[in-house]
């Protein structure tokens, strides 16, 4: 394989590239990560379901909680 200066590509080459690349090697996907956004979108769906501003807040701070704990986990 000969070695090409990427200077010499245009931007539009250098993008499929890179996207051959991805698909060839995909990037790990963080399961963590994905939990997450689901679990944060089902709390805003329940965050919107409730009719109390109190509420809502003691929601939020109890998340804001829960969140904490488990980044602690994490970190250990």
């Amino acid at each position: 394989m000969v070695h090409v200066n990427m200077r010499h590509y245009t931007f539009e080459i250098r993008q499929i590239r890179s996207h051959l690349l991805l698909v060839r090697h995909p990037r790990p996907t963080n399961l963590r990560y994905l939990k997450k956004m689901k679990d944060s979108g089902e709390f805003m769906v329940e965050i919107s379901n409730l009719q109390s501003v109190s509420e809502m807040i003691s929601r939020i701070e109890k998340r804001m909680i829960e969140l904490g704990e488990d980044n602690m986990k994490i970190k250990k």
